[in-house]
């Protein structure tokens, strides 16, 4: 791996640690609570969203006439994740959004995992690699661009703790309110 993606890892691990191990997922313990955490993570799924055709529109062509932009692999590397993110499929083999799969559930747990399963699957073997390969071509050898994608990767994870802070402390609120007991932890990965 590049010394600068390994430089951006150490740097962003205890972050990435945070988000991985937050209390949020402990906090889950019925529908309403779950309920409440999709409130705040779609506005993850949105962001990320808007992110990546913010990156489509700058780093490729999205206008008319059509003429080459950039870098054919950054090209390749974002269509690529626009395709899955636009264009997946949902339990059915039917072409959904990510987006439109997770608007798919209010009360069907049964959707909500397999977006859940569905989502980590192609980020996690797929959109990963090819975001960390168009950072290294993006930044290429210049260390301003290699640090300032390192703080952006820190804010942006720094943002999406303070989120999940913010739904534990409205689920925690709930709670308290209503006093419940029941759990569908095991639905939601670590």
């Amino acid at each position: 791996m590049n010394k600068h993606l390994e430089k951006i890892k150490k740097a962003t691990e205890p972050l990435r640690q945070e988000i991985i191990n937050h209390k949020i997922y402990s906090a889950i313990n019925d529908v309403n609570d779950l309920k409440v955490f999709m409130q705040y993570h779609i506005f993850a799924v949105w962001d990320f969203m808007s992110l990546l055709k913010a990156l489509q529109n700058n780093l490729t062509c999205t206008s008319v006439p059509w003429f080459p932009k950039g870098s054919a692999d950054t090209r390749h590397l974002i269509n690529e994740i626009v395709v899955g993110e636009e264009s997946d499929v949902d339990s059915f083999g039917n072409r959904k959004s990510h987006f439109e799969l997770y608007l798919d559930f209010p009360d069907s747990i049964s959707i909500f995992k397999y977006y859940l399963e569905r989502h980590i699957e192609v980020d996690g073997d797929q959109h990963s690699h090819l975001a960390l390969q168009m950072t290294a071509n993006l930044c290429g050898t210049d260390d301003k661009s290699w640090k300032e994608a390192e703080q952006a990767t820190i804010e942006s994870l720094q943002k999406r703790i303070d989120l999940w802070d913010g739904a534990h402390r409205q689920i925690i609120n709930r709670a308290t309110a209503v006093g419940t007991n029941s759990s569908l932890v095991e639905i939601l990965p670590p």
